[in-house]
């Protein structure tokens, strides 16, 4: 995932990515990625509710937002795109 947003955020000309298959050069370049920059409510639904104001608190002071609609469908993208070489990652 990381390699997709690295070749999304400075380029495949950078060099410092190298032996991607073509489609992951195609597929970063078509996706915002932005969900890197933002909040998983999903992944904080179990934090514990008594540090929770503190976290969110957090997170809007240094302008970290939650997941849109299409962060979410990137989101997916990556998945799928991923779990062709990484089964694992579909389950």
């Amino acid at each position: 995932m990381l390699t997709l947003y690295s070749i999304n955020r400075v380029g495949h000309e950078s060099g410092l990515v190298r032996d991607v298959p073509d489609e992951a050069h195609k597929l970063a370049g078509e996706l915002g990625m932005q969900f890197f920059d933002r909040a998983n409510s999903t992944l904080y639904g179990r934090f514990p509710s008594d540090l929770a104001a503190g976290l969110y608190q957090k997170l809007a002071e240094y302008g970290i937002t939650w997941y849109t609609e299409s962060d979410w469908l990137d989101y997916r993208k990556v998945r799928s795109f991923m779990a062709a070489y990484y089964p694992g990652v579909a389950a």
